[in-house]
């Protein structure tokens, strides 16, 4: 396999394992899906860009 077809993999992988902790965060709700929502759909979109 190509190197930058791995390097998508991977970034596909923690874009997709972000995205779960979120929906995860939001199922949960509460006092953690307050203080933690924002910063979780930040570092998705870092890795998105």
């Amino acid at each position: 396999m190509a190197p930058d077809k791995i390097i998508l993999v991977i970034a596909l992988a923690i874009v997709a394992g972000i995205l779960g902790w979120g929906v995860m965060t939001m199922a949960r709700g509460g006092d953690y899906n307050v203080k933690n929502s924002n910063r979780i759909m930040r570092y998705r979109i870092i890795f998105q860009a």
